[in-house]
């Protein structure tokens, strides 16, 4: 019984663990992408003098 209660909880534990990893890289990925807008946006307001070109081409895409 305790052997079924031990697998249950490493079960569970694990799930958390990869829930919260997941999350996390699901947020780096939003961070991500709002740096791109920014700086891409950045870039076409001062005429390429800061920031960065649309290098993936996904701009009008994404940023809104």
């Amino acid at each position: 019984m305790s052997e079924h209660i031990s697998a249950l909880l490493l079960v569970a534990l694990l799930s958390l663990v990869f829930g919260l990893v997941g999350e996390s890289d699901y947020q780096d990925a939003l961070d991500e992408e709002a740096l791109y807008c920014q700086q891409t946006l950045l870039f076409k307001r001062t005429g390429g003098q800061s920031g960065w070109p649309d290098y993936k081409r996904i701009r009008e895409e994404i940023c809104k």
